[in-house]
């Protein structure tokens, strides 16, 4: 009897011991702040944009701030996407610094297998890819079928796009040279002096309106290939097994992962939509007046209509799949279609 109230009494103990170490975790876990820090240029997954024309503060934008906070809400911890007052400080090296050094608990916008990447405690699995295209003029569309036209074609890619080591060992197989301006890229595409854009769908959407040209570009129907975009964790964190479980559960929920593809899609669209209007530059004089001449061509309530369709919601094909071939024959797509291409 006296060894069965002893092995009783062990019990109790163990279990209350624990039971308090729980609970610290538990308030640790509760009482500590995350701050957010994001890939600089990143966009529509990360970038610092300044809070107003006034302002000198930049705050954090991208597909997974917004999700994240909403995620977050069931916690009591306080969520923090770090702003800055000065574009000097936004420095990926100085970032993941202060990620690996636990200035910052997390961070958006990260590949997996790359090398400045080192050190992060990556969040598996990826809730959405970076899809790598062949973009052209329609006009030079036409002359790529496969994988092997390309190398007879000359192709560039912009040199600031952000691109995984994984993706900058497939385009080094391929005749490209890389570009220092987007205002130059698109240069030599529009005047024949390069024949192909190898880069990001989702950001050469979001950066080709702001030239006034996104109408004029094709993409192919399939991506060369894609990079699956990560969360990462700082490695020196307090209790990181317990923020890791809570963050890995919260991130591969599916409504988490539909969240970020469709912040995806509303970026793009209020991009395009906050550039309606801009002037194409003097390189794209061509192509204007091809579209000027065809757009004359047709009855004027077909090109009322046609005009009215690119300012619908998101979803349409006229917001994301570029160039006019492309429209002319690809078929509408619904939303599920297009999200689950993300």
């Amino acid at each position: 009897m006296k060894k069965l109230g002893m092995v009783l009494c062990l019990l109790t103990m163990l279990t209350s011991a624990a039971w308090a170490v729980n609970m610290v975790e538990q308030k640790v876990f509760y009482d500590s702040e995350i701050v957010a820090v994001g890939t600089p240029d990143f966009p529509p997954f990360s970038w610092y944009e300044r809070e107003s024309e006034k302002s000198s503060n930049y705050l954090l934008k991208g597909a997974f701030v917004e999700p994240t906070i909403e995620a977050m809400k069931k916690y009591k911890f306080k969520f923090t996407a770090q702003p800055y007052d000065n574009a000097d400080d936004i420095d990926l090296s100085e970032l993941l610094l202060g990620v690996r050094g636990g200035k910052y608990q997390l961070m958006f916008g990260v590949y997996t297998g790359t090398k400045i990447f080192n050190g992060l405690g990556i969040l598996f699995p990826s809730v959405v890819s970076n899809p790598i295209h062949i973009i052209t003029l329609p006009a030079t569309q036409e002359k790529i079928r496969t994988g092997e036209d390309l190398k007879n074609l000359r192709g560039i890619a912009y040199k600031k796009e952000f691109i995984s080591d994984y993706g900058k060992q497939k385009i080094a197989a391929l005749n490209v040279t890389y570009i220092d301006s987007l205002y130059e890229l698109y240069e030599q595409l529009f005047t024949g002096e390069a024949d192909y854009i190898i880069g990001s769908e989702y950001y050469h959407k979001m950066v080709s309106p702001r030239f006034g040209i996104e109408r004029y570009l094709a993409y192919s129907k399939e991506p060369l290939f894609k990079m699956p975009v990560f969360i990462a964790m700082s490695k020196l964190m307090p209790k990181y097994s317990v923020y890791e479980k809570a963050f890995a559960d919260e991130f591969n929920k599916p409504e988490y992962s539909l969240a970020v593809k469709k912040e995806i899609l509303r970026i793009i669209y209020e991009e395009t939509q906050k550039n309606i209007g801009v002037v194409p530059p003097a390189f794209a004089k061509n192509a204007v007046q091809a579209e000027n001449a065809e757009d004359s061509d047709k009855p004027t309530e077909e090109t009322e209509n046609q005009k009215s369709s690119t300012a619908e919601a998101p979803s349409t094909p006229e917001s994301y799949n570029g160039g006019k071939i492309i429209l002319k024959s690809t078929k509408q797509k619904s939303d599920d279609e297009i999200l689950d291409g993300i």
